[in-house]
């Protein structure tokens, strides 16, 4: 298919405007359809919502060598980046940058940079082949929200393989029975204050394989019930791991139960 491109002097000027112009039509099953963003920085109220039948088949990508910024205005009740929710799913998203332009935290503290909820799926590309190379496979950055990756409700399940989160309250947060895959990953400049991974309630659960914490003290929660696991976790040492579980919840970090 052809692409859809969206930019200043196209007829789409905007992501949203290109999700609401795709939303009555149909993408085949052995398709894609790129959405492809002109190089640029673009401010935005958001968040950008794909709420599309064959949203599976659909991926954003930069249109330039450079990664594309969609920064999301701080203030706005909800002011999430991308949104996936009510069992839809998004195919992918390559070379963009998802910021908040005001960190950490807008008045009501509800602020996701990529957000699926309620049977939600998300995709940011294909699982890691070289762990070694964290963010490369699909040059997505987030930066600045309350929490920078989140999937919540049964059924929410976000790959954020690669993805290089930083300067969020919470890097990665799994809740309800919401699933996310993190391996490859990048975590980083995370406040005092704050968690690099929270995984809470009804088995919600954060595999993060050859994750890379970035900051010298990695903070962790896993309780009601849900789990945090990985291998090859480099970055902070685990002595520097400060972990908050309780009896009916894990965190399983390169082999040993903390």
């Amino acid at each position: 298919m052809e692409p859809l491109y969206v930019g200043p002097t196209r007829d789409c000027k905007r992501l949203q405007a290109a999700f609401e112009l795709l939303q009555d039509r149909s993408i085949h099953a052995y398709d894609e359809l790129l959405i492809m963003i002109d190089e640029g920085v673009y401010h935005l109220e958001g968040p950008d919502v794909c709420h599309h039948r064959d949203g599976v088949n659909i991926k954003l990508r930069s249109g330039g060598s450079n990664r594309t910024r969609l920064i999301y205005r701080n203030g706005n009740y909800r002011c999430h980046g991308i949104y996936v929710g009510d069992t839809f799913s998004l195919g992918g998203i390559e070379g963009i940058s998802i910021e908040s332009d005001a960190p950490y935290d807008p008045p009501d503290g509800h602020a996701m940079g990529i957000f699926n909820y309620y049977g939600g799926t998300i995709r940011l590309g294909p699982e890691i082949s070289d762990p070694s190379a964290y963010g490369s496979q699909t040059d997505v950055v987030v930066k600045g929200f309350t929490v920078g990756v989140c999937s919540s409700k049964s059924g929410s399940n976000l790959n954020a393989d690669g993805a290089i989160i930083k300067q969020c309250r919470i890097g990665a947060l799994a809740g309800h029975g919401g699933l996310i895959h993190l391996c490859g990953a990048r975590i980083e400049s995370i406040p005092a204050d704050g968690l690099h991974l929270q995984s809470y309630s009804n088995g919600a659960s954060i595999y993060c394989d050859n994750l890379h914490i970035a900051d010298e003290q990695a903070r962790i929660w896993s309780v009601y019930g849900a789990g945090i696991a990985g291998g090859g976790v480099t970055g902070a040492t685990l002595d520097n791991w400060v972990v908050n579980k309780d009896a009916d919840s894990f965190v399983r970090i390169n082999g040993l139960n903390l």
